[in-house]
């Protein structure tokens, strides 16, 4: 396959149109386990509306209990796992986490403010959402890597007795 040339460059931040995912940076934001690759983003890219990244987990690696102020979609492109849900959105069972298998090629999108967490083994999890300061994104928050720092909740219903709190332009938990 061609490697992308010169001319190929996209208008914004002469970042190439075609780019080889090996060779981007990957961070673990102090999560040992975790390569995080920022495919495509605002500060980056100059993209506007979204942001897409690439996660891998080493088996038993796994993220934080964590919720967002925007829609998250997945896609596992390897590995396997369980995804828990604390659905607010789903009114027979609010706050209980449902327990949902994940799988190669399987697909599942995470609503606004609902906690989840997920935990898999060699997990691969293609992830986009709405980037900071997206016009219809609530609060105009950034979803990640905010949610693979700090703070880790013990079960859900400790994350949903903490209230987000913006800090540096990304949505957190603390207590008030």
């Amino acid at each position: 396959m061609a490697e992308a040339s010169s001319s190929s460059l996209c208008a914004a931040n002469d970042v190439p149109v075609v780019r080889n995912i090996s060779e981007m940076d990957q961070h673990n934001y102090g999560r040992q386990g975790l390569s995080h690759i920022t495919i495509a983003g605002s500060l980056m890219h100059g993209l506007k509306e979204v942001e897409v990244w690439l996660q891998t987990f080493a088996p038993g690696v796994h993220t934080p209990i964590h919720r967002h102020s925007c829609e998250e979609i997945f896609v596992v492109v390897k590995g396997s796992g369980t995804l828990y849900l604390a659905s607010n959105s789903h009114k027979n069972y609010p706050g209980s986490p449902q327990e949902f298998p994940i799988f190669p090629n399987s697909t599942f999108h995470i609503p606004v403010n609902d906690a989840h967490q997920g935990i898999g083994k060699g997990l691969q999890l293609a992830t986009s959402g709405r980037r900071q300061g997206s016009s219809d994104s609530k609060l105009g928050l950034s979803i990640c890597p905010s949610c693979l720092r700090p703070r880790e909740f013990t079960d859900f219903a400790d994350l949903l007795s903490f209230q987000p709190y913006l800090r540096y332009g990304t949505l957190t938990f603390t207590t008030l």
